[in-house]
């Protein structure tokens, strides 16, 4: 809108009228209080506390997504073996005869919960009852020692039942009361060495284990 003013000399003069516009501030909303209101509260050690145990305590109570990363429950007793024997030469030439006195002597292990390895008694006829050549034993029994993976920390007796022992076992790559496994099998570093080694055993006449 013009405004138009006459003057005394009979002139008239227009000008532009001016836009003033007002800027208020806004409205302090309630969300802006609580934001200064828990800064404030942060400055004060103990309300810090009793905040952080609070949302703690909140954390806690929501339900966890289920992850499938975490180990896996058998369900029941399990023996496992490293990876790193899996992919060693002193396993990749054992026999199979070697495999059953490993898995029977591993069962035993399992029967005593993890413990007493090196007290391990495995009889002859549990390893003919495990599906084993009694002939068979006594060699493959030689080679497991050769390739690293069993010790016989007793040697048995042959004789009647009041004299007769049996051999005593212990596992190389199991733990033995708090001493940590010896992984004698790692020491083989080449597929013929590790055939060399499993052959000698084998064919050698030494005392046979009972």
């Amino acid at each position: 809108m013009v405004n138009t003013t006459v003057l005394p000399s009979g002139q008239t003069s227009t000008t532009q009228p001016t836009n003033t516009h007002h800027v208020t501030d806004p409205p302090v909303t309630s969300h802006v209080l609580n934001i200064v209101d828990e800064q404030l509260h942060d400055l004060d050690p103990v309300r810090r506390r009793g905040r952080q145990r609070r949302d703690h305590e909140i954390a806690r109570s929501r339900p966890r997504p289920r992850s499938y990363l975490r180990r896996a429950s058998y369900g029941e007793q399990f023996e496992g073996r490293p990876v790193r024997m899996l992919e060693s030469p002193a396993y990749r030439v054992l026999t199979l005869s070697g495999h059953r006195i490993l898995s029977r002597v591993e069962i035993e292990f399992g029967r005593h919960a993890g413990l007493d390895n090196g007290q391990l008694v495995v009889t002859y006829e549990q390893f003919v009852d495990y599906g084993m050549d009694r002939g068979a034993i006594a060699p493959a029994i030689r080679e497991c020692v050769a390739l690293g993976f069993l010790e016989v920390t007793e040697w048995g007796r042959a004789g009647n039942a009041e004299h007769r022992s049996a051999n005593k076992f212990r596992l190389t790559y199991r733990h033995a009361g708090r001493a940590k496994a010896t992984h004698e099998w790692s020491h083989i570093r080449t597929i013929h060495d590790a055939e060399t080694r499993a052959r000698a055993a084998r064919n050698s006449l030494a005392k046979a284990p009972r």
